[in-house]
């Protein structure tokens, strides 16, 4: 229990947290995202005109949270009140995510001595179950149509003292009751001037009820911007490069790094601190350039998230993913069949392997390819394939 109030108490998951200190005023310095904020800080700049919802989706490590950080630096420097909090893939519970934004630091701070620190209180006891005004003897439902009619009072007091920037990273984990508690709100709140963001991994969000059910009410309404971060280019990954040696650097050799990243941000930054670690990145006349004999490390940043991720498979679902490593890149489950039966398996048939394989896709570490193609799957990233074949 005190584990649960001492991380309520700092929402901030430490990736999320770490990196603000990293970065601090990023805004300028995010690669590769201009256009997606410019279009925020458009919002942000506007007349007061009601609720604002926008979308960060991508795969891991694409860049989703380094992108909230710069929207809540730029927040802050508009006068919003910034409210940044995220999920946990391993810690969950009721209401997690609801408690941890009313519990935020800067919600505290920011209803101390207004009209808004009584409505603000009131709903973090109810969210909390320390709430002693009846709700106890309330019928379920009507409990939880209370405890979300308190939380939107509480926002909507807020929003009257100062614009809110909400921001929620990683929403693919949050937990259904948080979930439904933020579609209460959008509705209830809906000409209040908040704004409120979303990351989610797209692939696995897809797999989560409540948070499709947000994000199509959000479409619904009205208010849903989405926005999808794609893969850095070259020059983007060069770019980032610099920004994370702290100086310029071959470009042949950020052509390799960027080949060996496929452009993934997260990737790339673990790649720079494993080679320079290694020795393997040096600086030649000023400029980083990378050693002749340089291997293609997996730094362990990327070794741990591929674990993580893979750790939640189905047993059968990663050995199956095992046998079509050997395959290469992309693969076909006729190929995969017939691996299986020179491995002394009984070969399953596609029907069967594409079951197997449906968790891997929904978890973004295997894509699908449209009928007809030559392939039938790829590895999302070849770093997933070569940890698979070790």
């Amino acid at each position: 229990m005190d584990e649960l109030q001492t991380a309520l108490s700092h929402p901030l998951s430490p990736a999320f947290s770490s990196m603000g200190l990293a970065l601090g005023r990023v805004t300028g310095s995010v690669v590769g995202r201009s256009q997606e904020l410019k279009s925020i800080e458009r919002e942000l700049e506007s007349p007061p005109n009601g609720l604002v919802c926008i979308s960060a989706e991508g795969e891991p490590g694409i860049g989703k949270t380094r992108l909230l950080l710069a929207i809540q630096e730029m927040a802050r420097r508009l006068d919003f009140l910034p409210i940044a909090v995220t999920a946990d893939e391993e810690i969950r519970g009721p209401f997690l995510v609801a408690r941890s934004i009313f519990a935020s630091p800067n919600t505290i701070e920011a209803g101390v001595g207004t009209a808004a620190e009584q409505p603000v209180r009131a709903a973090l006891d109810a969210l909390s179950n320390q709430d002693d005004s009846g709700l106890a003897n309330m019928a379920p439902n009507q409990k939880l149509l209370r405890v979300f009619d308190l939380a939107a009072v509480a926002l909507r007091a807020l929003a009257k003292q100062r614009p809110i920037a909400l921001l929620i990273d990683d929403l693919q984990w949050a937990d259904e009751d948080s979930l439904r508690m933020l579609r209460y709100i959008v509705r209830a709140n809906a000409g209040e001037r908040i704004l409120l963001v979303l990351a989610a991994r797209a692939d696995e969000v897809a797999f989560v009820n409540e948070a499709v059910t947000l994000l199509a009410d959000l479409e619904r309404i009205g208010p849903l911007r989405r926005l999808k971060l794609r893969r850095f280019s070259q020059l983007e990954s060069t770019e980032f490069l610099q920004q994370v040696l702290g100086g310029q650097i071959n470009l042949s050799s950020a052509a390799v790094m960027h080949a060996q990243a496929e452009g993934v941000p997260f990737i790339l930054e673990e790649q720079a601190h494993a080679y320079r670690d290694a020795g393997l990145i040096q600086q030649i006349d000023s400029v980083w350039t990378l050693a002749a004999n340089a291997e293609r490390l997996l730094p362990s940043a990327v070794r741990t998230l591929i674990q993580r991720r893979a750790a939640h498979l189905p047993d059968v679902t990663r050995a199956t993913m095992t046998e079509a490593a050997i395959l290469g890149r992309s693969f076909s489950l006729r190929d995969l069949h017939d691996i299986e039966v020179r491995l002394g398996e009984n070969g399953r048939e596609a029907e069967s392997l594409a079951d197997i394989l449906a968790p891997a896709v929904g978890a973004g570490l295997l894509s699908q390819h449209p009928a007809g193609s030559a392939a039938d799957y790829s590895f999302s990233h070849d770093q997933i394939r070569e940890y698979l074949t070790a």
